[in-house]
């Protein structure tokens, strides 16, 4: 998984928009969908795991992240 890109880069996020996003924040690019407060979408950016999991599923970064 070293190889793999940090969701930012894979969604191609500008930094102008992620300048607010704990991912970024806290560096954590491979793990954006355990950390509160992200910017996924269809989800409420404060919202729980539990609450955007679902759509972490659907997540075109996350099936890559997982392909193997």
């Amino acid at each position: 998984m070293k190889d793999k890109l940090n969701c930012w880069e894979f969604n191609k996020c500008g930094m102008d928009k992620t300048k607010g996003c704990p991912v970024v924040q806290k560096g954590l690019g491979r793990y954006c969908w355990v950390i509160t407060g992200t910017l996924c979408v269809g989800a409420t950016p404060n919202c729980t795991f539990l609450e955007r999991f679902g759509n972490c599923l659907k997540c075109e970064y996350f099936k890559y992240l997982h392909e193997e």
